[in-house]
């Protein structure tokens, strides 16, 4: 058991095998704590604590993550990029074929009108 003050809060560890967590706070510190009056120590030692602790009690160490590959990052931005450039052309293409059928069909509908204004005289 130990205690650290962080911040003017008191943090207590109380770990899962007490004898081992006392024995580990006791070689670190070479204090003796117990459960109502834990160790005070420093984060220095609170890291070599929790560090030999791990160690000792076999627990899961944490694998570091892997880095992303630059060269990998910048090819997914280039595509990305290239996307953007074809969505936007075939975007303007869509945009242009929607106008020319729309001017095509009110060209008609105008032609249309003037045949039946024609018709009605």
């Amino acid at each position: 058991m130990y205690k650290i003050i962080q911040c003017g809060c008191e943090i207590i560890w109380e770990p899962l095998d007490k004898n081992l967590g006392f024995a580990v706070v006791e070689e670190v510190t070479g204090k003796k704590g117990t459960a109502e009056n834990p160790v005070i120590v420093t984060e220095e030692e609170r890291d070599k604590i929790i560090k030999l602790y791990a160690e000792r009690n076999h627990d899961p160490v944490e694998k570091p993550k892997e880095e992303i590959n630059p060269d990998i990052a910048k090819k997914i931005e280039k595509d990305l990029e290239d996307f953007k450039v074809q969505t936007a052309l075939a975007q303007a293409e869509t945009f242009e074929k929607v106008e020319n059928d729309k001017l095509t069909l009110m060209s008609a509908l105008a032609e249309t009108y003037e045949a039946n204004l024609g018709g009605n005289k």
